[in-house]
């Protein structure tokens, strides 16, 4: 819906739960009918960063044969 909030799910072990992206601005149905796009404004002005963290997934098999495991 209109107005919703938009954070990511945690699903894919990519992004941790519950992290605000945006809000729903508009919502486009598919011509099929079986689909829906959501229009999203991000809660960031991506324009007015100065610093970004990058966080890096580190797989379990990297730690371990880093550490000589």
């Amino acid at each position: 819906e209109k107005g919703q909030a938009v954070v990511t799910s945690g699903l894919s072990s990519i992004y941790p739960k519950g992290v605000p992206v945006g809000e729903i601005t508009d919502i486009q149905a598919e011509s099929s009918g079986l689909f829906e796009s959501a229009i999203i404004r991000p809660y960031t002005d991506f324009n007015r960063l100065e610093a970004v963290l990058i966080v890096k997934k580190v797989l379990p098999e990297a730690v371990s044969t880093s550490e000589g495991g």
